[in-house]
């Protein structure tokens, strides 16, 4: 070959070179899949598992599988159509099932409920998603947060309270009287720091995602904005590149933002304040307030986007040390694509991100600024249609995928029968 044909492969192998380093590390998968053939038919529009039992939602209905039974059609009293099912979650011996126009409809000790806007207790009758306390979240007496399109709800030892923000807001939940020495969420550099008067500016419904962490609730909606509220203080984050948040995951010292624009994480600055692979990759644009204390500290949570994911990211689900991260076909707009990661190999370097991942080291990757380690489940790996929903059930080493084709089931050697 001629110098000027190496020199003119120079750029190409130059581009290659830099996305390979973008990218994450695939390793073989520890999960396979259980059977040819999905347990439900498709598309499951929602996924839950708790207690020994899974529950999962498509157009037929809502159907529960308890520990060592088939599955099993609920018969709900009062719902018209299973297909405004949005969202399931387990608490204790309870199963929630949220839908979008017909309320929350409540399985408790075999006699159902629902709670609505009419039969009190939800700001509106579209649920968009659940989020139930864990037990070291450090929220006492809080146990299941309903967003919907009109604002949210938290029912606390059995009492409903409605926010919305023509009521009660965002400053109301982390309290009415925040002293300056309680404030402990600290978001931003810079930006003007805003009283509660001005929340409901900041941060309004609908609210299309919750999730619950070690002192702190994160809420988001559909215009590229996160609120976070803890440690007496509220603060909102927008990004600036128009992103639809679905999906969160909430830890100690980060945030996990799973948009229509590829997986974000925000880092307290000092604990986890890493920057992604590779060190010069851009961070995401964005602004934030900060409500209820006259603190001027700079902002802690810088965001990032982790490697150069373009897919949209339908669903997020930390699994102990493990974060699962569910990809559908397409790319937003506007960003680069890369190279898929083991559900189409051998693709070329425009395609996107369209796998189900299971990050194995992704605290390390930030925090020791290394590559992320992940798992890859695709086509090749008998998942049909893309991914929607994700619940893993640890205790039995499996993982239940829903998809657009249906719900699949994986497990891990030494699976109980």
């Amino acid at each position: 070959m001629s110098f000027s044909t190496y020199f003119r492969m120079l750029p190409l192998l130059s581009i290659s070179l830099l996305l390979a380093a973008g990218c994450a590390t695939p390793i073989p998968p520890s999960y396979s899949m259980s059977g040819q053939q999905p347990d439900l038919p498709g598309p499951i529009a929602a996924l839950a598992a708790g207690d020994g039992q899974v529950a999962a939602a498509n157009p037929d209905g809502v159907f529960l599988k308890a520990e060592g039974k088939g599955w099993e059609r609920l018969e709900i009293p009062g719902l018209k159509d299973p297909g405004k099912v949005t969202c399931l979650a387990f608490q204790e011996n309870s199963l929630f099932v949220g839908t979008d126009g017909e309320g929350l409809h409540i399985l408790s000790d075999g006699q159902w409920e629902v709670v609505s806007r009419k039969y009190s207790g939800l700001p509106g009758d579209g649920v968009l998603s659940l989020a139930v306390d864990g037990k070291d979240d450090d929220f006492p007496g809080t146990s299941l947060w309903v967003g919907t399109r009109d604002g949210f709800a938290v029912l606390r030892e059995g009492t409903w309270i409605m926010y919305s923000p023509e009521e009660k807001w965002l400053d109301s939940l982390s309290g009415e009287n925040m002293a300056e020495d309680e404030a402990e969420v600290y978001l931003g550099l810079g930006y003007d720091l805003v009283r509660g008067s001005r929340m409901a500016d900041l941060f309004t419904p609908p609210v299309t995602a919750v999730a619950v962490g070690p002192d702190r609730v994160v809420f988001a909606n559909n215009k590229s904005r996160l609120a976070v509220v803890g440690g007496g203080s509220v603060a909102v984050v927008h990004f600036y590149d128009d992103r639809a948040v679905r999906s969160i995951v909430v830890d100690e010292n980060v945030i996990w933002a799973g948009t229509d624009r590829g997986l974000l994480w925000g880092g307290v600055s000092g604990k986890a304040a890493g920057r992604p692979w590779p060190t010069n990759y851009p961070q995401a644009q964005w602004g934030g307030s900060l409500s209820g204390t006259r603190d001027t500290r700079p902002f802690e949570y810088r965001w990032f986007q982790v490697g150069y994911s373009t897919a949209n990211v339908s669903d997020l689900v930390r699994d102990g040390t493990a974060l699962w991260v569910a990809h559908t076909g397409g790319s937003g707009p506007g960003l680069d694509t890369v190279p898929a990661g083991g559900t189409r190999r051998g693709a070329d370097l425009t395609d996107p991100i369209i796998d189900l991942r299971r990050y194995l080291n992704i605290g390390e990757y930030i925090v020791r600024r290394e590559k992320p380690v992940f798992e890859s489940y695709g086509m090749d790996d008998g998942l049909k249609g893309d991914t929607l929903a994700v619940a893993p059930v640890p205790e039995r080493r499996e993982v239940w995928v829903g998809t657009e084709r249906g719900l699949y089931r994986f497990q891990r050697p030494g699976q109980r029968p």
